[in-house]
């Protein structure tokens, strides 16, 4: 259903005559994305009457093949710039034409002017009187800037799915995405209505011609440029209120007008579209549970259209599971990292399918019939949408590709163009642009393969030339400094000062070059470090993983990045050296009381299958053991120790995460818990912390702070210790905060410590503990203090506490209560979790990581060209030192 003008009364009987006549029907995932895109962006602009369209068309033609008028404007321009062609079939050209439009403006105003004026010859065409209209307009170019806007936003999508690419998979998450986007950046519905959009379904059903959704016309946002330009416009009295607040509300009917044309034929309307997913390699990573049900969906769909039998049903999800536990398993890293902007879907999941058919022959059956669902989101040159060169017939895939590959032969001949197109040609380019694109695959791990070789190669030769460099050295040293032996033996034999000059100038050559010897030697054992140290980043086992990579980064001086990372401070992003110039912030991670960074942010336990071997219930004695789960065995690749490191360095590549340790404990009678009190207190843990945090540069660049517990009082101290500072670096900290995010952190104490105290001479409660009473007279002042630091910077808090109690010994209580864990500021959602579990989300999908993915995104400022590719660049570094 290709197209806006289908006629869909005529579907509707198709497909009752086919189910009649033959029990047969047609699938059908609604029009071509990329058309009703189109015509939801026209819908919204005719639904204000601004008319940009006809304003960019003018401007092109008023001007084309007018050499005198052209003359005339360059004569009044300081530039050679001239409107661009605006076609209003083709709104992928939007943004140049816009862009162009506003940059030329004030010069077509000028024009205006003098035409109207006299001073110019006088103009009377259509184009030229839309044009003088539109320049006399107060808000034009916020118009044009609002219209650029939108179009920016949407270009992305429109030019991803301009392609022959399988894509349907991706495109109700894709657009989902956007219209989240540009919910969120125009602020045209109320927050508390834009926040229950939080899926797919919830987009589908949601009302957008509903009033009671839409938002206060003074709130909605335009763009940071418009906004610039109305503050000027009010400033200057060349716009009033009335003026503003109208310019909004045709903003704001033109998004919603946009998004409800898109949903009343958006195709993830259709259940097979948003079930289609379960093929997204990432999903079958990280759900594969969902992406079963969501082929169960799509088997019960293609048994009602009579598509498959009922009785394939059970073995093709039988099919599934085996291919998710085992192929998809055993290729995670493949999958994890798969950019369907980058590699083809089919291309990427044949080469697995490929390696046993007849395992999975019917389930490529249905991937194959998912897959060519895609067809519709193309280009109209190159594609299959209004392509007349291309016979209108029930075609495969690759069966379009290969006839539009041979009519291209055909024109390129330039002799004879109504050659009859049979199946065997098309058969054969098939053939061949198959092999070519496998070949393309082979040459790229060829490519891979040949750095990996070439960079180990080096590597050796550079350590087998420093190695004789070192046995000639030892050679010279041994000589020189027999040499000189010999001479002040004979010199004392002769008495003669000559010779014991000469023998002291060969010591002096010993001392420079046994310094040279013990550089190199350094050198050697530092790049035969490097190797060891590679091969123990890329161990399962973060508790080796993480050490070896913040070895390799103190080893990495040459980095434009390169920071020192003390004991207890950890680097979890970016594991590899990255080309980019500079973070965009830093995001520091400070664990509670007996935390650590091996265990506090792992995933939730409920979602990790342990062996009855290797599991501990934490808490399972009469004192408290460490937040940790040990050993770390797991049989489920897609559950991570620390997600941080695997989840949140996706959703933001261009930041850097640090992590930062500190000794705890709860009795004295711990025979690891320190002795001296002043170090144990929360003034001195905070300086040590600081002077660790400083030494890896922290401070140099906006920092997020995520604490749990413990931590959160820690980092508070941390910051009013900071803004008191009079040390500039150190001051910096607290200037360049501009987020925190507090799991269950005891802000006026926990009831633990009341606990602790109520028997101390049996307990012997530490002072870590000592300092968490509740109602504690030095937390509460820190509590003040804190806020009052938050509200002068005006910096945004995210916190979440628990609802549920933890279980201590052989009793259960509620350590952090909801009065405690909420600190009074910012937002705050009580999770029904216990309270080590806070800062441990089930998935991507859980409400405490989409909150605090949400937080972030507002916090951290990103250019608008940051594109996530940083799965991509991990994997293609990992093939790299995969030689190590």
């Amino acid at each position: 259903m290709d197209g806006p003008f289908v006629n869909w009364k005529f579907y509707e009987l198709l497909q009752n005559d086919l189910k009649n006549q033959h029990n047969f029907q047609i699938l059908c995932i609604g029009s071509c994305g990329l058309h009703i895109l189109n015509n939801s962006f026209k819908h919204g602009e005719k639904a204000t009457n601004w008319k940009i369209n006809s304003i960019l068309s003018s401007l092109y033609w008023l001007f084309k093949d007018a050499p005198a008028r052209r003359e005339d404007l360059m004569k009044l321009s300081s530039s050679e710039k001239f409107p661009l062609k605006f076609c209003c079939h083709r709104w992928l050209e939007n943004v140049p034409c816009a862009e162009r439009a506003l940059e030329i403006w004030a010069d077509i105003c000028k024009y205006v002017s003098k035409v109207d004026s006299g001073a110019l010859p006088k103009v009377t065409c259509k184009s030229y009187c839309i044009i003088a209209q539109a320049a006399k307009e107060k808000l034009i170019t916020v118009k044009l800037d609002f219209f650029l806007s939108v179009a920016k936003m949407l270009q992305p999508f429109l030019v991803l799915y301009q392609s022959d690419k399988p894509l349907v998979p991706f495109l109700a998450g894709d657009l989902f995405t956007l219209v989240k986007n540009m919910l969120e950046h125009f602020k045209v519905l109320k927050h508390d209505k834009c926040k229950r959009i939080d899926s797919i379904s919830s987009l589908c059903s949601f009302d957008f011609t509903d009033v009671t959704n839409f938002n206060c016309i003074d709130k909605v946002s335009i763009s940071f440029i418009g906004d610039e330009l109305l503050k000027k416009k009010r400033a200057k009295k060349e716009a009033s209120d009335k003026d503003v607040l109208d310019l909004k509300r045709d903003c704001q009917w033109f998004i919603l007008r946009m998004l409800q044309t898109l949903m009343e034929k958006c195709p993830i309307s259709y259940s097979i579209v948003r079930n289609a997913s379960c093929f997204d390699p990432n999903k079958m990573v990280f759900h594969p549970m969902r992406c079963l049900k969501s082929l169960k969906n799509i088997l019960s769909y293609l048994v009602d259209k009579s598509r498959i039998p009922s009785k394939d049903g059970d073995e093709i999800l039988l099919q599934f599971k085996e291919f998710l536990d085992k192929v998809v398993k055993c290729s995670f890293s493949d999958f994890k990292t798969f950019d369907h902007k980058e590699q083809r879907l089919d291309t990427f999941l044949y080469q697995y399918f490929s390696v046993d058919k007849e395992k999975y022959r019917k389930l490529w059956d249905i991937v194959k019939r998912i897959l060519i669902l895609s067809h519709g989101q193309a280009t109209v040159e190159r594609g299959f949408s209004l392509n007349k060169a291309l016979e209108v017939e029930n075609l495969k895939e690759n069966s379009y590709i290969a006839q539009r590959m041979i009519i291209e032969a055909i024109k390129e001949a330039g002799d004879v163009l109504d050659i009859p197109i049979t199946k065997e040609m098309r058969i054969s380019v098939q053939c061949a642009r198959q092999q070519y694109l496998d070949c393309l695959e082979c040459q790229k791990r060829e490519k891979i393969e040949e750095q990996s070789n070439n960079k180990r190669k080096l590597l050796v030769e550079e350590i087998d030339f420093l190695q004789a460099k070192r046995k000639c050295l030892e050679e010279d040293v041994k000589n020189a400094r027999q040499s000189s032996d010999a001479l002040t033996d004979e010199g004392e034999k002769k008495k003669d000062i000559s010779l014991f000059l000469k023998s002291n100038a060969l010591r002096k050559e010993v001392t420079e070059k046994s310094s040279q010897l013990k550089s190199i030697e350094e050198n050697i054992s530092k790049k035969r470090w490097i190797g060891i140290l590679a091969l123990w980043s890329k161990s399962p086992c973060i508790e080796v993983s993480l050490p070896a990579s913040k070895a390799l980064a103190n080893l990495d001086k040459d980095d434009f990045h390169h920071s020192f990372y003390d004991s207890g401070i950890y680097l979890l992003h970016p594991l590899i050296r990255t080309r980019k110039k500079e973070f965009c912030a830093d995001i520091v991670f400070v664990h509670g009381l007996l935390g650590a960074t091996f265990w506090t942010w792992r995933q939730h336990d409920s979602m990790k299958n342990f062996s009855d071997e290797h599991k501990q219930e934490e808490g399972n004695l009469n004192l408290p053991k460490r937040d940790v789960l040990k050993g770390n065995y797991c049989n489920s690749p897609f559950y991570t120790f620390c997600w941080p490191k695997d989840w949140l360095a996706i959703d933001f590549p261009d930041a850097r995460f640090i992590s930062a340790d500190y000794s705890t404990c709860i009795s004295k009678w711990k025979t690891n818990c320190p002795e001296q009190e002043e170090k144990d207190s929360l003034d001195a843990k905070a300086k040590y912390l600081m002077d660790k945090l400083l030494l890896s540069n922290i401070g140099e660049r906006p920092i997020v702070w995520i604490t749990h517990s413990m931590g959160g009082l820690l980092v508070k101290q941390i910051l009013t210790q900071a803004a008191a500072s009079t040390e500039k670096k150190t001051n910096l900290i607290a200037q360049n905060t501009i987020g925190l995010i507090f799991f269950s952190v005891p802000h006026k104490g926990s009831d633990l410590a009341k606990l602790f105290q109520s028997v101390p001479y049996i307990l012997q409660p530490s002072t870590d503990m000592e300092q968490l009473q509740k109602g504690s007279l030095k937390l509460l002042s820190l509590h003040e203090r804190f806020k009052s630091f938050v509200r002068e910077n005006n910096i945004p808090v995210l916190s979440f506490g628990e609802t549920k109690k933890s279980r201590w010994g052989l009793t259960s209580s509620m350590l952090v209560t909801e009065d405690s864990s909420d600190p009074g500021i910012g937002e705050y959602y009580a999770v029904p979790v216990d309270h080590l579990s806070t800062c441990k989300p089930e998935s991507t999908d859980s409400i405490v990581y989409t909150k605090t993915v949400e937080f972030l995104n507002c916090c951290i400022p990103r250019s608008s060209d940051m594109v996530q590719k940083y799965s991509k660049l991990e994997l293609e570094i990992s093939n790299i030192l995969c030689f190590f």
